[in-house]
């Protein structure tokens, strides 16, 4: 009796299906990760609320700083007076504005399921308030006769000499702008009448003046003779002090 041997190919077709589904879940749980990858690394790579309240309140302390630093003719003094205005103010811009339109924000992100970046939402107002201040500073230049024209609502004399100023505050701060120049008898009327100023007629009394000696200018107080003109327009205060033969001026105008 003959043995007949017989011999069966495999089934390629369903050891490929075999590989294939056996190999489905693994393939299965490496693309599952990059569909996630995207929004699960963005929502990983977000900062915290607390570290964006922190940016905002950065961001509106170095607006103010560079405001104050360029509107004091002694930077150094504005420096400090940005930092002490901005801590203040700061703390009220973040719980009045940045707080309610964080959590707007975040509404309209989980309402709409945005996918991109909130941070740049949230940082928008303070981003505008610097580039607000900044635009202030280079729209209108914080001069010397910049902001005397603009304080006075008239310019300097022309023929103004050995000018000395100091400037401090302006923009949202108080504003104490002293001024110390040379000129003309008539330039100097022309100045009390275009301030509208009249005549102090206490200084005459008691010799008591504002206005304080600036550095590498003469000392108002050894003027003899001298005549004390002022104004005051609300929260405004205008001086003007001259010598006697009215060549030489201080001019003090602040408002507080």
């Amino acid at each position: 009796m003959w043995l007949q041997v017989v011999t069966r190919q495999p089934d390629i077709s369903f050891s490929a299906h075999y590989i294939l589904l056996s190999i489905a879940p693994v393939g299965a749980h490496l693309t599952l990760p990059k569909i996630m990858s995207n929004e699960t690394k963005q929502r990983e790579r977000e900062p915290g609320l607390l570290v964006l309240f922190a940016v905002s309140y950065a961001i509106f302390i170095a607006a103010f700083v560079v405001d104050q630093t360029f509107r004091w003719s002694n930077h150094l003094d504005g420096l400090k007076s940005g930092l002490l205005q901005g801590a203040i103010f700061g703390v009220a811009w973040c719980v009045i504005y940045v707080l309610p339109w964080s959590l707007i924000m975040i509404w309209l992100h989980r309402w709409r399921k945005w996918t991109r970046s909130r941070s740049g939402y949230i940082l928008a107002p303070s981003y505008f308030i610097f580039v607000l201040f900044v635009a202030g500073l280079l729209f209108s230049p914080p001069t010397a006769r910049r902001r005397f024209s603009d304080h006075a609502k008239m310019d300097l004399p022309g023929d103004v000499a050995d000018l000395r100023y100091k400037l401090s505050g302006g923009g949202v701060a108080d504003t104490i702008d002293s001024y110390y120049f040379r000129t003309s008898p008539e330039q100097v009327e022309q100045l009390i009448k275009g301030m509208n100023l009249s005549a102090e007629r206490s200084h005459l009394d008691s010799g008591y003046s504002p206005i304080s000696k600036l550095p590498d200018a003469p000392d108002p107080k050894a003027w003899v003779a001298a005549s004390l003109y002022s104004r005051n327009e609300g929260i405004w205060w205008y001086y003007l002090l001259a010598n006697s033969s009215k060549t030489e001026v201080y001019i003090l105008m602040m408002h507080i």
